[in-house]
């Protein structure tokens, strides 16, 4: 099967499986010949390879500011940032309000990339959070404890409710489609797009080990110490790449609310935990409703705060319309014309100006 066949192959799985979605990876694959089903390799200028990885080495914690002295967010209602806690005592604020600027890479199945720049807000309080951009108007809060997820459109007034049960209804569908093309494609050189497409969905191989090291990485972010940590697939594919600050490890519920909604491998997921605090640049890969995102982050501010509970209630007032991502069946393809009649004219109009029938009139 050529490359074209493979292409037409996946616009197919594109359109069939999840309609108008983006979904894809920025990434390049190779297969091993022979029978054997080759192993998903991100494409050389998608993944950071960090030579210099070791294991964590013995030893007190980086010293780090209290998070309260880290710049903090301008507080909106709902949001009252927390005073610091007294000596021995925690403090009492409910969650954390970070601000960071955002760079997303996307492509789709049908090899069209995009590109978005964005500045967020993130409010999280356990493994509620509310994810706010502030750029184009929109919004994600995800409820863990209802198993659903509300895509918000401010511009538009429109929000979408999906509930974690059908995001993984959904993804087995697209995960069985790949994966009989990829059995029709297995041992040649095709197969890669497809295997690297299945690992970006987060369809990890059978028995590939996930893992999380310390990196020699050592930056101040924000006014932050920040250390760096990385988890790779396998022993050679560097699948995030960051600085955390450890002083923040507390908001790390958000790794947990993206996992529920099926961002990350349960592996990756179980990763994530082990940060050892939450990520305040770097390159973090995850996959939403078929997006396969890779997103540069950039916290410029980060604070306890008392989140409230309101804050990750979906606003009033906006209409509700399905998510085409999640249920095709409410994707619907364009009215044909009222007055459109087939026709034949210019096939006519060709035939009757053709060079070689000049003849035929005579």
């Amino acid at each position: 099967m050529n490359r074209g066949k493979v292409a037409g192959l996946l616009r197919s799985i594109a359109s069939c499986a999840i309609g108008a979605v983006l979904a894809a990876c920025d990434s390049h694959t190779t297969s091993a010949p022979g029978p054997a089903a080759p192993q998903p390799v991100l494409r050389e200028d998608s993944v950071r390879k960090d030579p210099d990885v070791r294991a964590p080495e013995p030893g007190p914690p980086p010293s780090n500011p209290p998070l309260e002295q880290a710049p903090l967010p301008d507080p909106r209602p709902g949001e009252l940032a927390s005073a610091p806690p007294a000596e021995g005592q925690e403090s009492a604020a409910s969650g954390f309000v970070i601000q960071r600027t955002v760079r997303l890479k996307i492509a789709d199945l049908t090899g069209r990339e995009s590109e978005i720049h964005r500045t967020e807000r993130v409010k999280i309080r356990g493994a509620k959070v509310s994810i706010e951009d502030e750029t184009f108007g929109r919004g994600l809060i995800i409820r863990p404890d209802l198993g659903l997820a509300w895509v918000i459109d401010r511009v538009d007034g429109t929000y979408s409710e999906v509930t974690f049960d059908a995001v993984a209804k959904r993804r087995a569908e697209v995960s069985k489609e790949l994966r009989s093309a990829l059995r029709r494609v297995e041992g040649s050189s095709e197969a890669g797009p497809l295997s690297d497409t299945l690992l970006r969905l987060g369809e990890l191989p059978e028995g590939m080990p996930v893992s999380v090291h310390s990196t020699e990485r050592a930056e101040k972010v924000g006014g932050r110490d920040a250390v760096g940590r990385e988890i790779r697939l396998g022993d050679r594919i560097s699948y995030i790449n960051v600085l955390v600050d450890p002083t923040l490890e507390g908001a790390l519920g958000y790794f947990e609310a993206l996992a529920k909604l099926g961002a990350f491998h349960p592996a990756v997921a179980e990763r994530l935990k082990q940060l050892g605090g939450f990520p305040v640049r770097g390159e973090v890969r995850y996959a939403l409703f078929f997006d396969l995102v890779k997103s540069s982050e950039d916290v410029s501010s980060a604070v306890r705060a008392d989140v409230a509970e309101a804050e990750f209630e979906k606003p009033p007032g906006l209409a509700k319309v399905p998510l085409a991502a999640i249920e095709p069946a409410a994707w619907k393809s364009p009215a044909k014309p009222k007055d459109f009649k087939r026709s034949f004219a210019e096939d006519e109009i060709d035939r009757e100006r053709n060079p070689f029938r000049q003849d035929e009139k005579k």
